[in-house]
């Protein structure tokens, strides 16, 4: 009797932490590269394809510069993707409201492996921004917010 009263606190244990882990993960998770926004995800491609084009030197190679467009896109290359990985360590996205604009300044920081950072920046509606951003920015009182972006192969 000792034993399965031992076993049944046990479990009871066990399924508490992993509640916990998972209530835990998603409080902690905050604003998810799986959100999406088309919009953003749109304007984010765009400027990766510009700045990457500097960094892998596409700039004047239309057929390059296509393939780099379309892996931006959902259409990856594996030989640019392989040199993206090489180069590019983070993608993140900066927004910033404050409580009397009506939209938000978007950062775009692309941070390379070597320390250098491309940054980019442009400012969006609301409505554009994925919905725990504009949450946050709205109701939950904060002026910034931050979104990790990972590129269309790895999601």
């Amino acid at each position: 009797m000792p034993v399965l009263f031992l076993f049944a606190i046990a479990g009871f244990a066990v399924l508490l932490l992993l509640a916990i882990g998972w209530m835990w993960r998603r409080r902690s998770a905050g604003h998810s590269a799986n959100e999406r926004s088309a919009e953003l995800d749109t304007w984010i491609a765009s400027s990766l394809e510009k700045e990457l084009g500097v960094a892998l030197g596409t700039r004047g190679d239309d057929a390059r510069g296509k393939r780099l467009a379309s892996t931006l896109r959902g259409d990856p290359d594996p030989e640019l993707v392989g040199i993206i990985e090489e180069k590019v360590r983070a993608v993140e996205v900066e927004f910033v409201r404050y409580a009397h604009e009506a939209d938000s300044a978007v950062t775009l920081h692309l941070r390379y492996e070597n320390g250098d950072v491309g940054t980019v920046v442009r400012r969006l509606g609301l409505d554009a921004l994925p919905a725990s951003v504009r949450r946050d920015l709205t109701q939950g009182g904060a002026t910034h917010a931050f979104l990790a972006w990972d590129f269309p192969w790895a999601r």
